[in-house]
Parts: C-alpha cells; structure tokens; sequence
C-alpha cells in the first residue's frame, strides 16, 4: 500500500478521487490487527510539499501508530520533461507554503533544482522516523 500525503486538502488537490488517508491509515489497522505484515510506501515525496523533516515525521508516526511493521520512503525524481511542468504547476497554481517557506522563494533562491540537498534528499535522509527504523 502506499500514503504519500498525510494532509487531506492537500491530498485531494494531488489526488483527487483515491482514498483519503485516514482509509488508508484506517487499512493498515486492519492488516496489523489481522496479525498481518504492513510495508507502507510512502510515495512518492513531493518536493517543497512533503519533504520537510516536520512532514515526513509526522506522516511516519501516523503510519507507525496505524501499525506498519515497515515503511519505505521513495522521492519523487523530477526527469527533464517533467521537471518544468512540476515547477510551472508549483508556482502558479500552489501559492501556499511549504515546508516552511513560500514556494516561489524556495524556487528562486535555490535555482529550481529540487533535488538540492538541502531541500530534497536531506530532509528524507535526516529524518528519524519514530518508530520505524
């Protein structure tokens, strides 16, 4: 199973007609209560929405308390051809804040590159997820 997004609105805007995912979190219970093995991935994380140490925690705990015995973390990996459409998508029609920051900052300071360290693969790499490891 996965659950890549723990925010509902957010969810609905990413992924509109899918279970929601407290049914998800709800789906892992059962699996866990039936004496059953859970691996959860959770994908893919989405640059400057998801990937925050704060996000990925969080969402990690919520999935550890559902009662995963596992979870796998995969980032989204933006190819060439879908990389501007991504950023476009991010600045023109998700004008909020994530991850702390606005996006059309992040995006400006840090040259559009969302693979950075320091907004990408550190924020998933340095992360303690509770319970999971």
């Amino acid at each position: 199973m996965s659950l890549a997004i723990s925010d509902p609105v957010l969810h609905e805007v990413l992924e509109p007609g899918t279970e929601a995912p407290r049914a998800r979190l709800d789906l892992v219970g059962a699996i866990a209560s039936a004496g059953l093995p859970c691996n959860v991935m959770v994908a893919p994380v989405l640059p400057w929405l998801t990937n925050s140490t704060e996000a990925l925690d969080e969402l990690l705990r919520r999935i550890a308390t559902a009662g995963a015995t596992s979870a796998t973390v995969l980032a989204l990996h933006l190819w060439p051809g879908v990389r501007p459409w991504f950023l476009d998508w991010l600045r023109h029609d998700r004008p909020l804040r994530c991850c702390g920051h606005t996006v059309s900052t992040e995006l400006h300071r840090h040259g559009n590159d969302p693979h950075r360290p320091t907004l990408g693969r550190r924020a998933i790499v340095a992360a303690d997820p509770p319970a999971l490891l």
